[in-house]
């Protein structure tokens, strides 16, 4: 596996050709390969905005608008350029809804239009009262996309006042951005209103989306200077080049600390009829030995929620979707009950428990008109935290509505009201009543903090000295990875290939030394000669073979 670019003589300029777009009030979007030093780009861009522009922009009462993917990384990038005023470091939907709440009248009209079981502004009025109720699952987050992809498209003046306000507009993992947003700050470089004033750049690599429904790649390319940024300072260079060979688009080359790095790639494939739990625990073992510490990312739910802590919760979904795609319902949290218990309950312990007391208070529902009220407050929250350790999820869920420390939106009606008339879904709602609490708890800890058991899904921009990667022939809804490894590529849906090859991309890219692929066969006619020529001939062997060298 001969390495595809030359290590020595590349140089990564992509910093300076955003300099000088920005300098030239050109739009740009930088395409990123794993390990590229991505978000220092990201932190350095903004930096030398705030250094040459910051002045100008105080005095004019403008702003920088940065946007990102997660409220994990709104706290990175405030942590690492500090306190500034100009800058605005918002998740999408924070950052949208602040831009729209202000036009009432017109906001109030479009949900109108274009939602069904309104007929009155007196019925916006009531069920649509402000951004907290996006966050009680009264308006969803793709609601707020929706209704500011319309204002956009339709009102000149908020366009105008936008501009004025944020001429400058840094959207941080474009792939993973819905492509309505994409869009619309695409359609404001140059049109009528902004006359070049606006300035849009996008930062992230098409190849890293993993999500359903956002933008893989931005179609309006001629309106957008396209930067690549081929350094990656993450892993060896055994690693690289098997990265290089996955996609094609790119070059990557070593840099920084990790161009002496000697690293280690493996594909390992197992004999159909063995036990493929004991293999996995078998290799497992042997490259623990061999390599230490191990970060582990499997394909298969059912193992992540066996080592994390949530078997039940995942087997009562499992049992009651039969079809992989709404068994995806749980991981996404698109269930009502589990977004609520996992995004305000939890959340809202964590807030507790760190002492933010202003973000728990309006993260909750809680009445405080009498002065008392802080101290029931405390005893609640107290009585809840101990619950949660022994109890069932029925006696948190009873604990929070009866003393009011949260209000049931609509969609949590619906959705108690759905399970409790249909007796056939009867069933799998009391399943959930009588789950022990604990594994909510377990739940949300893997899908909000690191986990050594990880499902690939949740590895985007994570770094691991080792890591096994467990792939099994039976995918996910909308995977396929025997085809995509063995198969024949010409098989497989172009949508489907794209979606498997970008998530074996970002989990392979997560290596900085050594990484071993575990592939869990149910064939065995398969065909090896793409691995072959990806890991190199010698670094494809049987589970038998693995366990046999020394």
């Amino acid at each position: 596996m001969a390495p595809r670019v030359d290590r020595d003589t590349k140089k990564d300029d992509s910093l300076d050709k955003i300099i000088k777009c920005i300098d030239d009030n050109n739009s740009f979007i930088l395409d990123a390969g794993a390990g590229s030093g991505k978000t220092w780009s990201l932190i350095e861009t903004l930096k030398y905005i705030i250094k040459n522009n910051g002045d100008n922009y105080n005095r004019l009462a403008k702003n920088i608008g940065c946007i990102t993917y997660t409220n994990v990384a709104v706290e990175e990038i405030k942590n690492r350029i500090g306190e500034n005023e100009i800058l605005d470091v918002n998740t999408i939907h924070q950052f949208l809804w602040n831009v729209i709440k202000q036009y009432q009248v017109e906001l109030k009209n479009v949900i109108i239009d274009n939602y069904e079981g309104l007929e009155s502004l007196d019925d916006f009025s009531v069920k649509y009262k402000n951004f907290r109720e996006i966050e009680k699952g009264i308006i969803s987050h793709d609601d707020v996309i929706k209704i500011s992809s319309k204002l956009f498209e339709n009102h000149q003046k908020l366009q105008r006042i936008f501009i004025d306000k944020y001429p400058l507009v840094l959207v941080d993992e474009y792939q993973d951005t819905h492509p309505e947003v994409v869009e619309t700050f695409l359609d404001l470089i140059d049109n009528e209103v902004s006359k070049n004033n606006f300035i849009v750049g996008y930062f992230g690599d098409s190849k890293q989306s993993i999500y359903e429904k956002r933008a893989e790649k931005i179609n309006n390319d001629d309106k957008l200077t396209k930067i690549t940024k081929e350094s990656n300072f993450r892993s060896a260079g055994e690693i690289i080049d098997l990265l290089n060979h996955i996609r094609t688009d790119i070059e990557q080359f070593p840099a920084g600390k990790n161009k002496k790095i000697v690293g280690t790639t493996y594909f390992i494939y197992d004999d159909t009829s063995q036990d493929k739990d004991l293999c996995y625990e078998k290799v497992k073992e042997k490259l623990e030995d061999d390599w230490g510490d191990l970060k582990v990312f499997f394909l298969t739910h059912r193992r992540i929620a066996i080592n994390v802590g949530f078997e039940k919760l995942f087997e009562h979904y499992n049992n009651y979707y039969s079809n992989r795609k709404y068994r995806e319902k749980l991981y996404n949290k698109e269930c009502p009950l589990i977004s609520f218990l996992a995004d305000r309950v939890e959340q809202s312990i964590s807030y507790y428990e760190n002492n933010n007391i202003f973000a728990l208070m309006d993260a909750i529902d809680f009445d405080f008109s009498k002065n008392q009220d802080k101290s029931r407050l405390k005893s609640i929250m107290d009585e809840l935290i101990k619950i949660r350790e022994s109890g069932r999820v029925k006696d948190i869920w009873e604990l929070v509505f009866d003393d009011k420390l949260f209000v049931k939106g609509d969609k949590i009606k619906e959705f108690q009201n759905d399970f409790e008339v249909n007796s056939d879904k009867k069933e799998f709602y009391n399943n959930i009543m009588e789950l022990k609490y604990k594994e909510i708890i377990n739940f949300y800890n893997h899908n909000e903090n690191d986990s050594v058991f990880s499902t690939q899904h949740g590895t985007k921009g994570e770094e691991y000295e080792n890591v096994l990667l467990v792939t099994m022939a039976r995918d996910w809804y909308n995977y396929n990875f025997a085809e995509y490894l063995t198969g024949d590529l010409e098989q497989l849906k172009t949508s489907i290939r794209q979606r498997t090859q970008n998530l074996f991309y970002v989990s392979c890219s997560r290596a900085v030394k050594n990484l071993a692929v575990l592939y869990l066969r149910e064939n065995k006619d398969v065909g090896l000669t793409r691995v072959k020529d990806w890991f190199g001939e010698e670094n494809v062997i049987t589970v038998d073979e693995f366990l046999e060298s020394e």
